[in-house]
């Protein structure tokens, strides 16, 4: 994160953190759209590339994130069978949807009608689809769709990284 420094009326200091070139900032994370033609990976491609960025698979905690995620890729204007990757999945027990790999419970869900399904075989991770007007779809991990990333802003989190 670039931070740029504020001193307002010489007593007063304040650190306004912006995201990196490429990233959209909502509230208090930014995030990055995986979206370059021709580079569509796996979950777990995307969760290790998520992690080289010094982040992770975007986890959408609000119904105010979700539509703030499909505002942006609407604007994309993708083919009509595009996915991005979240990092919910069900990869530790089929039907029990969780963020990443370490059980935190998907609470509040905007599944598509009829999703998740598990149709066809291991459909455990979680993506944002366009035939479903970006609602949530199970997916097969091994499908290779485009991704999206989310790190949270440092200046929330008590650190500063200049």
């Amino acid at each position: 994160m670039l931070c740029v420094f504020l001193i307002l009326l010489s007593t007063f200091s304040a650190a306004t953190c912006v995201c990196q070139d490429d990233w959209l900032r909502y509230h208090e994370s930014c995030y990055y759209f995986a979206d370059l033609p021709h580079h569509r990976v796996s979950w777990n491609q995307a969760m290790q590339e998520c992690t080289w960025k010094g982040s992770h698979l975007v986890t959408i905690e609000t119904e105010e994130e979700n539509n703030f995620l499909i505002r942006h890729l609407q604007q994309l204007h993708m083919d009509r069978g595009t996915q991005f990757w979240t990092n919910g999945n069900d990869l530790h027990y089929e039907g029990a949807w969780n963020w990443g790999l370490v059980r935190n419970p998907i609470t509040r869900a905007f599944w598509h009608n009829g999703e998740p399904n598990s149709a066809g075989t291991g459909e455990d991770c979680l993506s944002l689809h366009l035939v479903d007007y970006y609602a949530w779809n199970d997916e097969g991990c091994h499908e290779l769709v485009y991704f999206i990333c989310e790190t949270e802003d440092p200046a929330n989190s008590g650190s500063i990284i200049g």
